[in-house]
């Protein structure tokens, strides 16, 4: 419970760094033995472990514990490393395929209309700072994202264009920008190979998820920093997750 409160108090960005903390710790943790004993200790702990530090069957009764963990025959081994190569290699050529369509995307984007976006005051005052990000048009998003990694781009759909006045469409630019100055279009690239190599483990699952969960929260508090509305974004938000459209955007897309 007190753990809860902390996190509570803490910023979204803050919560966003503890979970990629946490995910390097999960990474990690299996090298440990390797690392700080050599991989004789850490052959040793996949068939021991004991409790008081003692081998089984050592030193007076009830002092010690010694758990023998079966090893697995080298049919389940080999098919355990086959499974995880099919699920690897499938998950990369997905992350493949996303570049390409973000490539694409990219290519068939369309110049943003000059007088429109003349009128989002608050991107026009950001836009300068940092990291530089063009405003687009394209077919290829559901409302609104950024086509990121090398010369990252701004791009609305045409439908969020026609359905969202001067001010909802800037809360909605500047929350892309925050995606843009925070390289969220890289981390999704990083998290996504993480997940590919990291295979089904469900820690890796959860954390990924709390990052993406949180990496939009951050974006959404950038964005009532820079616009000094909180219903304002909420609105522009809610406007436009009512838009009919594509069901939702690749990964490699941070969206709004």
């Amino acid at each position: 419970m007190a753990g809860q409160c902390v996190s509570r108090r803490l910023s979204a960005t803050s919560r966003y760094y503890l979970w990629w903390v946490a995910l390097c710790s999960v990474l990690v943790m299996p090298l440990l033995p390797w690392l700080f004993q050599g991989p004789e200790s850490g052959a040793g702990l996949a068939r021991v472990v004991h409790v008081d530090g003692q081998g089984a069957g050592s030193g007076p009764p009830g002092t010690s514990l010694g758990l023998v963990l079966p090893t697995l025959p080298p049919w389940a081994l080999a098919l355990l490393v086959m499974s995880w190569a099919g699920w690897a290699m499938a998950s990369l050529s997905r992350t493949i395929l996303a570049l390409r369509a973000l490539r694409d995307a990219k290519l068939a984007a369309r110049p943003f209309p000059p007088a429109r976006e003349a009128r989002l005051e608050t991107w026009r005052s950001l836009r300068a700072r940092g990291r530089r990000a063009e405003l687009g048009v394209s077919d290829s998003v559901r409302a609104a994202a950024v086509l990121g990694l090398t010369s990252p781009a701004i791009v609305v759909a045409p439908s969020a264009l026609a359905a969202l006045d001067d001010e909802e469409l800037d809360q909605i630019v500047v929350h892309e920008w925050a995606h843009v100055q925070r390289r969220d279009d890289c981390a999704c690239l990083v998290q996504r190979v993480i997940v590919a190599l990291a295979g089904l483990h469900p820690a890796v699952w959860w954390i990924n998820r709390q990052l993406n969960l949180e990496r939009e929260t951050a974006c959404d508090d950038w964005a009532v920093n820079a616009t000094g509305s909180a219903r304002g974004l909420a609105a522009s938000l809610t406007k436009l997750a009512a838009i009919p459209g594509r069901p939702a955007d690749a990964v490699l897309l941070p969206a709004a």
